[in-house]
C-alpha cells in the first residue's frame, strides 16, 4: 500500500518527504531477507528518497536518509539485488554524488554520516559491470576528489578507499 501512496502523491513534496520518511522506517525495521521480493520497488523508492531527503532540514530527514542509505548498501552488497541496482544506476549514481556533498560546510555529526555512507554505497557500485558504470565515471571521481578534502577524517577515509575501489575501473 505504501509504494502506491507513494506513486500517488508524486507532485506533492511534503506528503512525499513523509511517506519517504515512513517507508524508511518500515524498512529499517526488517529484515533485509523481507525486501528481496519487492525488490525493484524497494531500491527504485530507496534512490528516490535521497535527493528529496537531502532537501529537507529536519533532524528525522536526516535520520530517515541516514538508514535508507544504509539499507541501499546492503542492496549493493547482495548479489541478488544487484541487477535490480544495475537498472537504476544512472539515478543511483546521481542521488549518491548529491549525498556525498550534503551539508559539508556545516560541519554535523549526522552529515559526516550521510556522507560517509553516501561514499561506502558508491565504493560498493564497483561490483555493477563496468559497461554500466563507465559513463559516470568521472562525475564519481571529481566528487571523490571533494571528499578527499573533507573537514571530517572519517569522509577522507572512506573516501580514500571509495577512490582506489575506482581506480580498477
Amino acid at each position: 500500500r505504501l509504494f502506491a501512496r507513494l506513486e500517488q502523491n508524486k507532485g506533492e513534496p511534503d506528503t512525499l518527504a513523509g511517506l519517504h520518511q515512513v517507508f524508511s522506517h518500515l524498512v529499517k525495521s526488517v529484515h533485509f531477507s523481507v525486501l528481496k521480493p519487492s525488490a525493484k520497488e524497494v531500491v527504485r523508492h530507496l534512490v528516490a528518497s535521497v535527493p528529496l531527503l537531502l532537501s529537507r532540514d529536519q533532524a528525522q530527514a536526516a535520520g530517515a536518509l541516514a538508514a535508507n542509505l544504509e539499507t541501499l548498501k546492503t542492496a549493493l552488497a547482495d548479489d541478488a539485488m544487484r541487477g535490480v541496482v544495475e537498472d537504476e544506476v544512472g539515478e543511483a549514481v546521481a542521488a549518491l554524488v548529491a549525498a556525498c556533498g550534503a551539508g559539508r560546510h556545516n560541519g554535523g555529526r549526522s552529515s559526516a554520516l550521510l556522507r560517509r555512507r553516501a561514499l561506502e554505497c558508491i565504493a560498493l557500485l564497483v561490483r555493477l559491470p563496468h559497461h554500466v558504470l563507465y559513463p559516470f565515471f568521472h562525475e564519481v571521481r571529481k566528487q571523490l576528489d571533494r571528499c578527499l578534502d573533507d573537514d571530517k577524517r572519517e569522509v577522507r577515509s572512506v573516501a580514500g578507499s571509495t577512490m582506489r575501489a575506482w581506480r580498477t575501473l
